[in-house]
């Protein structure tokens, strides 16, 4: 937990509802095929910070013991598996 908050990620796997939360939730970029540069750019950036998440659940937060459920986290599906699937598995 602490790590992911140090980290500024706290809010991709158990973000509040409250803007004004130190830690509100992340959700993923909304794109389409018609969107802009910069909406693209914010969706890439978004998945770089989710993959830095889910090496933190796994590295950091439970590197020996791994979740209930092992292809959860440990045998990766690529840029398919959400940090919040990773988390929620870790929590099992």
């Amino acid at each position: 937990m602490c790590t992911l908050q140090g980290e500024g990620f706290w809010g991709f796997v158990e973000g509040s509802d409250d803007p004004l939360s130190p830690f509100p939730k992340v959700p993923v970029p909304t794109v389409t095929a018609n969107s802009t540069t910069p909406t693209l750019k914010a969706y890439r950036e978004w998945w770089q910070k989710d993959v830095k998440v889910k090496d933190i659940i796994k590295c950091c937060i439970f590197p020996s013991s791994p979740p209930a459920s092992p292809a959860t986290c440990y045998f990766p599906d690529g840029v398919t598996l959400l940090h919040l699937r990773c988390w929620q598995g870790s929590l099992s």
